[in-house]
Protein backbone atom coordinates (compact mmCIF):
# COMPACT_ATOMS: atom_id res chain seq x y z
CA UNK A 1 0.00 0.00 0.00
CA UNK A 2 1.36 3.69 -0.67
CA UNK A 3 2.26 5.93 1.83
CA UNK A 4 3.93 9.52 1.81
CA UNK A 5 6.75 8.13 3.79
CA UNK A 6 7.75 5.40 1.12
CA UNK A 7 11.07 6.18 0.59
CA UNK A 8 12.68 6.08 -3.49
CA UNK A 9 15.40 4.06 -2.30
CA UNK A 10 12.59 1.19 -1.14
CA UNK A 11 11.68 -2.15 -2.81
CA UNK A 12 8.27 -1.62 -1.98
CA UNK A 13 8.59 2.10 -3.97
CA UNK A 14 10.53 0.06 -6.91
CA UNK A 15 6.96 -2.35 -6.89
CA UNK A 16 4.80 0.59 -6.64
CA UNK A 17 6.25 2.80 -9.84
CA UNK A 18 6.01 -0.60 -11.89
CA UNK A 19 2.35 -1.02 -11.06
CA UNK A 20 0.97 2.78 -11.48
CA UNK A 21 2.35 2.72 -15.07
CA UNK A 22 -0.89 3.08 -17.45
CA UNK A 23 -1.46 0.84 -20.85
CA UNK A 24 0.20 2.76 -23.52
CA UNK A 25 2.71 4.52 -21.90
CA UNK A 26 5.99 3.33 -23.62
CA UNK A 27 4.41 4.30 -26.89
CA UNK A 28 3.35 7.32 -25.81
CA UNK A 29 7.23 7.63 -24.40
CA UNK A 30 8.87 6.57 -27.04
CA UNK A 31 6.44 8.06 -30.08
CA UNK A 32 6.00 11.70 -28.82
CA UNK A 33 7.60 12.58 -25.43
CA UNK A 34 11.08 11.25 -25.42
CA UNK A 35 11.68 12.68 -29.04
CA UNK A 36 10.73 16.42 -27.37
CA UNK A 37 13.06 15.37 -25.02
CA UNK A 38 15.68 14.45 -27.04
CA UNK A 39 15.27 17.88 -29.06
CA UNK A 40 16.66 19.38 -26.36
CA UNK A 41 19.83 17.29 -25.33
CA UNK A 42 23.07 18.86 -26.56
CA UNK A 43 25.92 16.99 -28.12
CA UNK A 44 28.13 14.04 -25.99
CA UNK A 45 26.89 11.28 -23.77
CA UNK A 46 23.66 11.97 -21.27
CA UNK A 47 23.41 10.64 -17.95
CA UNK A 48 19.78 9.52 -16.45
CA UNK A 49 19.73 10.71 -12.90
CA UNK A 50 17.44 8.99 -10.79
CA UNK A 51 16.87 6.10 -13.88
CA UNK A 52 13.99 4.68 -12.25
CA UNK A 53 12.92 1.74 -13.88
CA UNK A 54 14.93 2.89 -17.20
CA UNK A 55 12.79 3.72 -20.02
CA UNK A 56 14.75 6.67 -21.59
CA UNK A 57 17.86 4.89 -21.25
CA UNK A 58 16.53 2.29 -23.48
CA UNK A 59 15.25 5.12 -25.55
CA UNK A 60 18.91 6.37 -25.66
CA UNK A 61 20.13 2.81 -26.40
CA UNK A 62 17.63 2.40 -29.95
CA UNK A 63 19.50 6.09 -30.37
CA UNK A 64 22.91 4.91 -30.41
CA UNK A 65 23.62 7.52 -27.69
CA UNK A 66 26.27 7.11 -25.16
CA UNK A 67 24.20 6.93 -22.25
CA UNK A 68 24.59 5.93 -18.59
CA UNK A 69 22.60 6.18 -15.26
CA UNK A 70 22.65 6.06 -11.05
CA UNK A 71 19.79 5.86 -9.24
CA UNK A 72 19.49 5.64 -5.34
CA UNK A 73 17.44 2.66 -5.61
CA UNK A 74 19.35 -1.03 -6.04
CA UNK A 75 16.32 -2.97 -7.42
CA UNK A 76 16.45 -0.19 -10.15
CA UNK A 77 20.12 -0.88 -10.60
CA UNK A 78 19.66 -4.50 -10.60
CA UNK A 79 17.07 -4.53 -13.17
CA UNK A 80 19.10 -2.29 -15.35
CA UNK A 81 22.61 -4.38 -15.28
CA UNK A 82 22.41 -4.29 -19.75
CA UNK A 83 23.15 -0.32 -19.16
CA UNK A 84 25.91 1.18 -17.46
CA UNK A 85 24.41 2.20 -14.23
CA UNK A 86 25.44 2.65 -10.89
CA UNK A 87 23.98 2.68 -7.12
CA UNK A 88 24.50 6.80 -6.34
CA UNK A 89 22.27 9.24 -4.22
CA UNK A 90 21.45 12.17 -6.93
CA UNK A 91 22.53 15.09 -3.92
CA UNK A 92 26.17 13.84 -3.63
CA UNK A 93 27.03 12.35 -7.46
CA UNK A 94 30.06 10.42 -5.92
CA UNK A 95 30.01 8.11 -9.18
CA UNK A 96 30.47 10.62 -11.60
CA UNK A 97 33.81 11.73 -12.35
CA UNK A 98 34.05 13.32 -15.78
CA UNK A 99 31.97 16.81 -16.80
CA UNK A 100 28.69 16.08 -17.42
CA UNK A 101 27.27 16.88 -21.43
CA UNK A 102 23.89 16.39 -20.72
CA UNK A 103 21.53 15.15 -17.50
CA UNK A 104 18.55 14.32 -17.49
CA UNK A 105 16.14 14.56 -14.21
CA UNK A 106 12.75 12.42 -15.05
CA UNK A 107 10.58 12.94 -12.59
CA UNK A 108 12.91 13.47 -9.95
CA UNK A 109 13.43 16.26 -8.23
CA UNK A 110 9.86 16.19 -6.57
CA UNK A 111 10.74 13.21 -4.79
CA UNK A 112 13.34 15.71 -2.79
CA UNK A 113 12.64 17.56 0.23
CA UNK A 114 13.95 21.51 -1.03
CA UNK A 115 17.24 21.03 1.14
CA UNK A 116 17.96 18.10 -0.81
CA UNK A 117 17.45 19.91 -4.28
CA UNK A 118 19.84 22.19 -2.91
CA UNK A 119 22.40 19.86 -2.27
CA UNK A 120 21.78 18.48 -5.57
CA UNK A 121 22.07 21.62 -7.63
CA UNK A 122 25.36 22.30 -5.36
CA UNK A 123 27.03 18.72 -6.42
CA UNK A 124 25.79 19.15 -9.80
CA UNK A 125 27.21 22.82 -10.68
CA UNK A 126 30.51 21.60 -10.06
CA UNK A 127 30.09 18.42 -12.28
CA UNK A 128 28.60 20.17 -15.54
CA UNK A 129 30.65 20.62 -18.51
CA UNK A 130 30.99 24.43 -19.43
CA UNK A 131 28.38 23.43 -22.35
CA UNK A 132 26.71 21.45 -20.47
CA UNK A 133 22.94 20.80 -19.67
CA UNK A 134 20.35 19.95 -17.83
CA UNK A 135 16.43 18.86 -18.90
CA UNK A 136 14.58 18.78 -15.57
CA UNK A 137 11.36 17.28 -16.17
CA UNK A 138 8.97 17.31 -13.13
CA UNK A 139 4.89 17.32 -12.67
CA UNK A 140 2.83 19.77 -12.94
CA UNK A 141 0.07 20.80 -10.09
CA UNK A 142 -2.03 18.22 -10.72
CA UNK A 143 0.25 15.59 -10.89
CA UNK A 144 2.20 16.26 -8.32
CA UNK A 145 -0.90 16.20 -6.41
CA UNK A 146 -2.21 12.48 -7.60
CA UNK A 147 1.37 11.01 -5.88
CA UNK A 148 1.10 10.90 -2.28
CA UNK A 149 5.77 10.16 -2.80
CA UNK A 150 5.90 13.81 -3.93
CA UNK A 151 7.54 15.81 -1.43
CA UNK A 152 8.29 19.86 -3.10
CA UNK A 153 6.05 21.01 -6.04
CA UNK A 154 8.79 22.42 -8.24
CA UNK A 155 8.13 25.80 -10.29
CA UNK A 156 10.16 28.12 -12.02
CA UNK A 157 9.96 30.63 -9.16
CA UNK A 158 11.55 27.79 -7.01
CA UNK A 159 14.12 26.90 -9.36
CA UNK A 160 15.54 29.98 -10.88
CA UNK A 161 16.81 31.64 -7.62
CA UNK A 162 18.36 28.24 -6.58
CA UNK A 163 20.24 27.62 -10.20
CA UNK A 164 21.44 31.22 -9.99
CA UNK A 165 22.58 30.25 -6.23
CA UNK A 166 25.10 27.83 -8.26
CA UNK A 167 25.78 29.79 -11.03
CA UNK A 168 23.42 28.20 -13.21
CA UNK A 169 20.47 29.57 -14.97
CA UNK A 170 17.08 28.16 -17.00
CA UNK A 171 17.59 29.02 -20.35
CA UNK A 172 14.30 27.44 -21.19
CA UNK A 173 11.21 26.48 -19.97
CA UNK A 174 7.99 24.76 -21.28
CA UNK A 175 5.22 21.95 -20.65
CA UNK A 176 4.47 19.40 -22.29
CA UNK A 177 1.85 17.70 -23.99
CA UNK A 178 0.46 20.99 -23.76
CA UNK A 179 1.88 23.95 -23.23
CA UNK A 180 0.46 25.52 -20.72
CA UNK A 181 0.04 25.91 -16.77
CA UNK A 182 -3.64 26.25 -16.59
CA UNK A 183 -3.48 22.69 -18.36
CA UNK A 184 -1.45 21.61 -16.05
CA UNK A 185 -4.02 22.23 -12.96
CA UNK A 186 -6.47 19.96 -13.98
CA UNK A 187 -4.47 17.67 -16.36
CA UNK A 188 -2.09 15.29 -14.26
CA UNK A 189 0.06 14.21 -17.05
CA UNK A 190 1.35 17.56 -18.13
CA UNK A 191 4.93 17.87 -17.30
CA UNK A 192 7.15 21.15 -16.74
CA UNK A 193 10.18 20.97 -18.63
CA UNK A 194 13.50 22.91 -17.71
CA UNK A 195 16.41 23.33 -19.34
CA UNK A 196 19.15 24.36 -17.35
CA UNK A 197 22.68 25.31 -18.07
CA UNK A 198 25.74 27.26 -16.57
CA UNK A 199 24.49 31.21 -16.25
CA UNK A 200 27.19 33.39 -18.56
Amino acid sequence: MMTQNMQTESESYAEYLEEKYLPGRDLYLNKLFYPRVYRELGDGSVVDLGFGAGAFLRFLKGRDRACQGIDSNARFVEMAADFEVTLDDITKLDTLTAPIENAVTDNVLEHLSPEQIDAFFSVFSQKISKTGRLIAIVPDAKGYEKDPTHVTFVTRKFLEPLCAKYGLKVEKFFCYPFNSRAVGKVFYLNMQIFVITKAG
